[in-house]
């Protein structure tokens, strides 16, 4: 089994790897971008071997549950099914990847993707986070924790691991 650990050390190894060729250490912006595609990437290799898939496809435009981007990774299952996986490290820690998240949290609230295997991969584990304390009077983390949450109970946030065991049930 590919457990969470097993995937981020591939995605940090190869972010070390690519550092090095490039002779010189990445600035923050420049790592955070390439790790995503790491991520992706890793993703896809890993996912190539399950034993439900079929076949995958990358960077796919899907308008019935994205119009404005591409969605990172789709799955055939072997059952016939389209997954569609849109993969970032978090969806909830800085302002961009809160935007993420409330883009998600619109579309599970209008019911727009209740006929769609809609699976969002995140690298970081977001189960810390979610039980955090926070201080007395907070608004923005305990939302944030609360989507985070729901959408993880209601299968449409994963950690790749998770995501890998559901695959198994499509």
């Amino acid at each position: 089994m590919i457990t969470n650990e097993k995937f981020n050390k591939k995605v940090d190894l190869m972010l070390e790897q690519y550092e090095i060729s490039k002779g010189e250490p990445l600035k923050r912006q420049a790592k955070a971008t390439k790790r995503g595609t790491l991520l992706e990437d890793v993703a896809e290799e890993f996912l190539q071997n399950h034993p439900n898939v079929k076949n995958i496809k990358t960077q796919v435009y899907c308008p019935e549950v994205e119009d404005f981007s591409l969605i990172d990774i789709v799955i055939t299952t072997k059952t016939g099914k389209k997954v569609y996986i849109p993969v970032a490290r978090d969806l909830w820690l800085g302002t961009s990847q809160v935007d993420r998240l409330q883009v998600q949290v619109l579309k599970f609230k209008s019911g727009i993707l209740n006929n769609y295997n809609y699976c969002y991969l995140v690298g970081d584990c977001f189960k810390d986070f979610i039980s955090e304390k926070c201080q007395r009077g907070s608004r923005k983390k305990p939302t944030v924790q609360k989507w985070v949450k729901k959408l993880w109970k209601n299968k449409m946030l994963f950690t790749f691991e998770e995501l890998y065991a559901h695959i198994n049930t499509i």
